[in-house]
């Protein structure tokens, strides 16, 4: 395994930043790691602190770069052949935590990147923890970061706050994209860079870390301030959205998990057929496959941009009209077939459906998400 360049952005988080590189260096074998640290013009204590830190390689900005940009100036100046491991500042990594990413990162040549699950996140990679101190968090910790191949999902994508790509991966699709700069959207747009070159990704749910999240956003404000913040932050997030859909072709739904699957319930130790019609970027097969190893999972999308990502790592067929189109897809009988394209206005429902329920198992059934 190579050795991994971690690298952290600092934006005024002097506290935080410095209890995520104080649990690094507990946490972490030494000798398997570099830090570098991205200052983006902070105004707090943070600077002076990083400059005395021996073991850091340390960026100053004298203005913010975001992101993306401070991200890719950490990247460049990583030692040649290493990993990288893009990590929020708001977070507290524990033990083992980067020998079991590294673990899954290093199981197949295909695996570009990996993640894990933590306590504040989106994309389903957030869990219950029962902590309230650190003592307990590294408790909790201690006893949930066991490798276990088992736990580990392929995934659409993965969130940036922990974010472990392999050298090779790495040289392949090259920096951040800028364009969503000051943030968010950069990791969505590299994990499909990532799967169209040909990679997998991995969601490990044998590793936790802890995620304050958006540390640097919630400082002490007033209740006019913060809603003004959260203002700015949603048409960010929304003008960020709108440049990643533009990019790729997707729409606003890609990675998102619809409420159909939720329907499924199989005996765990049954191989049974599922078929999800409208899947997007091919989460809920993700998830289902995830849930239901020994499942035979297929889908399709109205999207070719949708089939052509999802389809690299998944039975997943363009269909440019799932109500008239399907059924070439459909070969044998199905236990389910999940309608996922709630908001698509059929010609005739209930002709459709009685044509579905031709290619069901004697005990098969349809489930439309709500």
């Amino acid at each position: 395994m190579n050795k991994t360049s971690i690298i952290i952005l600092s934006y005024n988080t002097y506290e935080i930043t410095k209890g995520c590189i104080e649990s690094i260096r507990k946490f972490t074998a030494a000798g398997s790691y570099e830090i570098i640290v991205v200052d983006n013009a902070s105004k707090d204590a943070s600077a002076a602190w990083l400059k005395r830190q021996k073991d850091i390689k340390l960026i100053i900005n004298k203005e913010n770069k975001g992101f993306p940009g401070g991200c890719n100036q950490g990247m460049v100046a990583a030692e040649q052949g290493n990993d990288i491991l893009l990590l929020n500042s708001d977070t507290i990594v524990t033990p083992r935590w980067l020998e079991n990413l590294q673990n899954a990162l290093y199981s197949a040549d295909n695996i570009g990147a990996v993640s894990c699950v933590t306590n504040c996140c989106s994309n389903f990679q957030q869990i219950k923890v029962s902590y309230s101190n650190y003592d307990e968090l590294v408790q909790f910790a201690e006893s949930f970061n066991h490798s276990d191949p088992t736990l580990w999902e392929i995934r659409p994508r993965l969130i940036g706050f922990c974010y472990l790509i392999k050298n090779t991966a790495y040289r392949h699709v090259g920096l951040l994209d800028e364009r969503f700069a000051p943030g968010n959207f950069e990791d969505d747009d590299y994990s499909l860079r990532l799967i169209m070159a040909g990679y997998q990704l991995l969601l490990c749910r044998d590793t936790f870390i802890h995620h304050y999240g958006s540390a640097s956003f919630t400082k002490h404000y007033t209740q006019e301030e913060q809603a003004e913040k959260n203002r700015r932050f949603n048409e960010l997030l929304a003008c960020n959205q709108k440049k990643f859909m533009e990019k790729w072709q997707v729409t606003e739904d890609y990675g998102c998990i619809h409420n159909v699957v939720f329907d499924v319930e199989l005996p765990d130790n049954q191989a049974k057929r599922i078929f999800v019609a409208g899947c997007n970027g091919g989460m809920d097969i993700c998830y289902l496959q995830s849930k239901y190893p020994k499942a035979c999972i297929s889908g399709a999308t109205e999207n070719w941009a949708e089939a052509a990502i999802a389809g690299k790592y998944l039975d997943v067929s363009y269909c440019p009209d799932t109500e008239k189109d399907i059924f070439v897809l459909l070969t044998g009988q199905y236990d389910y077939i999940l309608l996922a394209d709630k908001d698509k206005q059929y010609e005739d429902f209930e002709v459709y459906v009685n044509k579905l329920m031709q290619y069901l198992s004697e005990t098969g059934s349809i489930h439309i998400s709500e």
